[in-house]
């Protein structure tokens, strides 16, 4: 059996086995199972409500006057925020507020899987930094109240699925602009304490200390915001006679996310699993100041709601006034930025260029690691194998090797999909011959590492799984990507040949996935499937609208399935393909089977 094959001589591979890798930077493969969000006023969802001593609250009108409900919840804005539309981003539930899952007895009652909010409006990285309102949940804090979360998600998946839930989920982190408000306002004990260089290093210190304890309670992908340009905010600007930003406020709030991205970087190289999107939130406070007609906001300096100076003497309550014209505004109050603007950062946080999000951004932390890196992973591999057998034993044994590689289908559904930026740079054509000659050029890159016997796929029949099913009515196929998935695969196996001509010692095997697919659709009952566009696991139409996480329900007739989730075959499905790849007919491998591509 071709299983046992493959179980028999893994240690002799080196394999790139790539169901969910990338070609490109974008893609659809890696569902997000929870959000866990800490920070401050800018994220909180209802926290403070529960706080009695606290003077940041916003459970009141003006506030929410443009959410879903009509009715402030508790968030700084006149309507959602950024912990909102991130967890939409990731079509997951906003994860409800941590105090309002406390019992009167201030027990943690049943924490939903998808994620909680532990953010509070006027905290900061330092407890210190609380005093400001009265009472907030420092951050510390808030890092002390996710593992008791922690603890319940293990005691109810048990640690091996909790750890694996965890590793997937995003860990949130926007905080920082309190703790700089509080160094730079009037009388301030800690600008007596610190010098301003001191205190940023101090900030970004602190803070990643705290996500190495988040580390240790299973996070690993990481959303960190840098702040904002804290000498803009209203509050900052009435102290001005001109109404100008507050200078040595921006200049700091700078210095403090120089210090932080250098941070981040650290705990990355000490670390090397944990993977971490940060985003410039200057740099698009920034973009939009210098040009806010690019984003149709018409006013920057005052606040929608409040009453003095720009608004900003007495914050939103319900005896202050508010614009009625919301999207012309930057700010909702004195600090926060109005429901507009925080969707405009969270779309330029979640697949926005590299001007505003390094080393990635959110789409493509939550998604696999781009071929390109892995192959550049696979080269420190390359390099160890190197040291431990010597360099011609190490030749001699990647020569022998296979190297697996299954990908493609994430960027042809990145293309497909609704409001796709590539689909507007390229055309389809120009698209999967981009694929193909990436592909063979890393191929090239390996090849210079030692691989000699490629194993390639080509694309399955990308517009048959429950995904894409889900958009017809009649839940057909989507013709288009089909079409496109079977001239990607023709343009691939052009590119093949040519590598084998310019390369003699190069050998492959293709497997012709869109084949092996179609016929499965168009004859399920040979291979005994039942079930061949609705998924085992999931939730909703085909059950394709939420991934298969805890929540989902799966099916009890697993081999009856052709997929068991919107985007992935069954166990039994893979197994039917591997068949067909390692000692199959020439109808579905070229120019050999694996089987013929080992012996030689």
């Amino acid at each position: 059996m071709a299983t046992n094959y493959i179980n028999g001589v893994a240690s002799k591979f080196t394999t790139f086995f790539l169901i969910c890798a990338l070609l490109f930077s974008g893609g659809l493969c890696q569902s997000v199972p929870g959000i866990y969000t800490f920070g401050d006023s800018l994220v909180d969802v209802g926290n403070n409500n529960r706080l009695p001593l606290s003077l940041a609250k916003a459970s009141f009108p003006h506030n929410g006057i443009d959410f879903p409900t009509g009715k402030a919840t508790g968030r700084f804005s006149n309507g959602k925020n950024v912990a909102d539309f991130a967890a939409e981003k990731v079509k997951l539930p906003t994860g409800p507020s941590y105090l309002s899952l406390l019992s009167k007895r201030k027990k943690l009652g049943d924490a939903p899987v998808t994620g909680v909010n532990f953010a509070s409006g006027g905290a900061g990285i330092f407890n210190e930094t609380c005093e400001l309102f009265k009472q907030s949940i420092a951050l510390a804090q808030q890092v002390e109240y996710y593992s008791l979360v922690h603890d319940q998600l293990v005691q109810k998946l048990g640690s091996t699925r909790a750890g694996t839930h965890l590793t997937k989920s995003l860990f949130i982190i926007v905080i920082g602009g309190n703790d700089l408000l509080a160094y730079f306002k009037k009388n301030s004990k800690v600008s007596k304490k610190y010098t301003p260089q001191q205190y940023v290093d101090l900030m970004a210190s602190t803070l990643t200390q705290l996500m190495e304890k988040l580390y240790g309670m299973g996070a690993r992908k990481f959303v960190v915001t840098g702040v904002a340009m804290v000498g803009c905010c209203p509050d900052q600007r009435k102290q001005s006679a001109t109404s100008e930003c507050k200078a040595d406020a921006n200049y700091w709030s700078a210095k403090y996310n120089d210090v932080l991205k250098t941070s981040l970087k650290n705990l990355k190289l000490e670390s090397s699993d944990i993977n971490y999107s940060y985003f410039d939130t200057y740099g698009a406070m920034n973009a939009l100041i210098q040009n806010p007609q690019a984003y149709e906001i018409a006013e920057i300096k005052e606040a929608c709601c409040g009453l003095g100076k720009l608004k900003a003497d007495v914050p939103c309550t319900p005896i202050s006034t508010y614009c009625s014209n919301r999207n012309d505004y930057l700010f909702w109050d004195l600090f926060h930025p109005t429901e507009k603007v925080s969707n405009i950062f969270i779309d330029l946080l979640y697949n926005g260029p590299k001007q505003f999000t390094l080393p990635m951004n959110v789409e493509q932390l939550k998604q696999s690691i781009a071929l390109a890196q892995q192959v550049e992973y696979y080269s420190l591999v390359h390099d160890q194998l190197v040291q431990k057998l010597g360099s011609t034993r190490a030749g001699t044994h990647l020569t022998k090797s296979l190297y697996i590689i299954v990908i493609g289908g994430n960027d042809l559904l990145a293309y497909f999909k609704k409001n796709s930026k590539v689909s507007k740079k390229y055309t389809p054509q120009q698209y999967v011959d981009l694929m193909a000659s990436t592909l063979t050029q890393l191929m090239e890159k390996l090849y210079g590492m030692g691989a000699r016997k490629f194993v390639v796929t080509g694309v399955a029949m990308v517009g048959c799984c429950p995904d894409q099913r889900k958009q017809s009515a009649t839940s057909e196929c989507k013709a288009d990507a089909n079409y496109w998935s079977a001239k990607y695969n023709d343009v691939l196996k052009t590119s093949l040949k040519n590598l084998k001509l310019e390369s003699s010692d190069i050998n492959y095997s293709y497997f012709d996935t869109y084949g092996a697919m179609n016929v499965l659709i168009q004859n399920p009952q040979a291979y005994e499937i039942v079930e061949i566009k609705e998924a085992c696991c999931g939730l909703g139409k085909l059950k394709a609208d939420v991934p298969c996480t805890p929540i989902s329900t799966y099916c009890s007739n697993r081999n009856d399935y052709l997929f068991w989730d919107l985007y992935h075959p069954t166990e039994k499905v893979s197994n039917i393909f591997i068949d067909l790849l390692y000692n199959g007919p020439k109808q579905f491998t070229l120019p050999m089977n694996v089987e013929q591509l080992v012996r030689l």
